[in-house]
């Protein structure tokens, strides 16, 4: 039988083995939702995406289309205040001054600093450069490999903040910053991989998992015990109190009242003997300090057990979402389908698709705010000879090249657009139109098209009504995965994010009921010593005398 003392016992050893963790689990977590993580991605740093001009646009896109034997898409953007035409084929993206119509070879680290200056958000000029440096072969720790060639373009801000500009096509692919350092230490120590911070199933992390919910069973064990005994220890105290008044002890009472008085008065210190005072204040003035230690002692535990009661129920979602992660999330097929049919990215831009500068100054002059261009593929396959990708800085839009107007994707042709992209039959996929991305796009509030795909996990497809742009895929791993990062994170809703006050309370209480429990047991383990100790030393006495 599972007694109370072997319960206490199994807790105490638990915890004694795994504090370290547990208190880095709740500094590390409460650095995260402490910090707003717009500002740990470098949001404040970058400046506002630049505004295409028609004025400063002065090469067609047919020129640009000479660029390249088969580009599958050409895209117009601002870089470092000049216009340029980024030209994709399949392997390679050639940059065209849109103004002049020259080739940008390569970004060299002037114009890699112009870049980063210019991408930099400041009331007045840039900060000054402190360093600028070209990355190949081996990325820094704060930077994947996958993203190479890029410079490192580092601003003297007090902040230490870093551009990683790409080198063959000058757009922005990370900002880094001290406190993005900092939290991507916290998250190594959160996940115990201390390697990349990226293996979350991690075998070290799952034995602390596994650890931690075996000593929070207990604790949930031992709470249950101590309030059945203050329950019946409440039940005995009103039992007597009950009998003292039915039998009318006028005598007890009097005296309980005398007592009472005494202590109101503040005088029971003037009733002690000059003995009394001597234990306290004389000779035994280590009883005292004892008992001072004895009280904080108790009021560690108490405040242990009091902080555990409020944090019990999000500390067991936190781990349970943790184990989820940890043991199955990584085997769930959250991925399907893969892109099985012909990409959109794949079929070559032909002169049909095109269209001419005129136009296209035209389409620049009356949408305005447009931040970005971008000619898609022949579009025969949806019915439409050109497609236009024009995006502001709300939204984006498409257009026919043809006849400059703006498209609105319906139910036939969204399912066209996700059968471009995968091998679905026609027959296996049905389109709604719905109001809101709900569950699986909590942030996205317009209308938009649902495509279902008829398997087995519930596939769904999202596509924007206007850009026809493609969301997805979400099934029943997916929206799994989505709900218990939700639990962690505690957002229910889901759409608030955890940088909330409700995770950074629950988070400061956990660490000091953390705290709370470490010096419980770290006094607890220090009186067990002391106490052998005395003992070894009363044995040896013996022994000598």
């Amino acid at each position: 039988m599972v007694t109370e003392k072997r319960l206490r016992k199994v807790h105490k050893v638990l915890l004694s083995l795994t504090f370290l963790q547990l208190i880095l689990w709740g500094v590390s977590g409460l650095y995260m939702v402490v910090m707003d993580i717009e500002f740990i991605r470098g949001s404040p740093f970058k400046a506002p995406v630049q505004i295409l001009t028609a004025d400063k646009v002065n090469v067609s896109p047919h020129r640009a289309l000479a660029a390249i034997e088969e580009p599958i898409s050409i895209r117009l953007a601002m870089l470092a205040n000049t216009p340029v035409y980024f030209v994709n084929d399949d392997k390679h993206t050639r940059l065209i001054d849109a103004s002049t119509g020259e080739f940008i070879e390569n970004i060299s680290e002037n114009l890699a600093s112009n870049i980063a200056s210019a991408l930099y958000r400041a009331n007045g000029d840039a900060p000054a450069i402190a360093s600028i440096k070209l990355y190949t072969d081996v990325a820094p720790d704060e930077l994947p490999t996958s993203l190479l060639p890029a410079w490192q373009v580092q601003f003297d801000d007090g902040f230490n903040t870093r551009f990683y500009i790409h080198a063959n096509t000058g757009e922005l692919l990370r900002v880094r910053h001290q406190y993005w350092r900092l939290f991507d230490f916290m998250w190594q120590l959160h996940i115990m991989d201390y390697d990349d911070g990226a293996d979350v199933d991690n075998p070290l992390l799952s034995v602390f998992i596994i650890s931690t919910l075996i000593s929070l069973l207990t604790g949930i064990s031992l709470m249950v015990i101590h309030f059945r005994r203050q329950s019946h220890k409440h039940k005995r105290q009103a039992c007597i109190y009950q009998d003292t008044h039915t039998k009318g002890s006028y005598q007890d009472t009097h005296v309980m009242s005398s007592y009472q008085d005494t202590h109101v008065k503040g005088s029971y210190q003037n009733t002690q003997s000059d003995e009394q005072k001597k234990i306290f204040f004389g000779k035994n003035n280590r009883r005292c300090v004892s008992n001072r230690k004895s009280r904080i002692k108790r009021n560690a535990r108490t405040w242990h057990r009091n902080l555990a009661i409020l944090s019990i129920i999000p500390l067991t979602l936190w781990l349970l979402s943790g184990a989820f992660f940890n043991f199955i999330e990584v085997h769930i097929r959250s991925d399907y389908p893969l892109n099985a049919g012909t990409d959109t990215a794949t079929l070559p831009l032909t002169s049909e698709a095109m269209i001419d500068l005129l136009s296209l100054k035209k389409i620049l002059r009356g949408q305005g705010n447009i931040v970005e261009v971008e000619l898609l593929p022949d579009g025969h396959f949806i019915d439409f000879q050109g497609l236009l990708l024009v995006s502001s800085e709300e939204k984006s839009r498409l257009f026919n090249t043809k006849t400059l107007k703006a498209l609105v994707i319906d139910e036939q042709l969204a399912m066209k657009l996700l059968l471009t992209i995968h091998s679905f039959s026609r027959e296996q996929i049905t389109a709604h139109l719905v109001a809101d991305g709900g569950e699986d796009l909590p942030g996205f509030n317009e209308d938009i098209w649902q495509v279902n795909i008829n398997d087995d996990i519930g596939t769904s497809f999202y596509v924007d009504k206007y850009s026809g742009k493609l969301y997805g895929p979400y099934n029943r791993y997916t929206r799994m995965k989505s709900l218990f990062l939700r639990i962690h994170f505690n957002d229910y809703a889901g759409d608030i994010g955890f940088n909330h006050w409700w995770n950074v309370l629950l988070a400061l209480m956990y660490l000091m009921s953390c705290c709370a429990g470490t010096y419980y047991l770290f006094t607890f383990v220090r009186n067990k010593l002391t106490l052998r100790t005395t003992r070894s030393k009363k044995q040896h006495k013996r022994q000598v005398a």
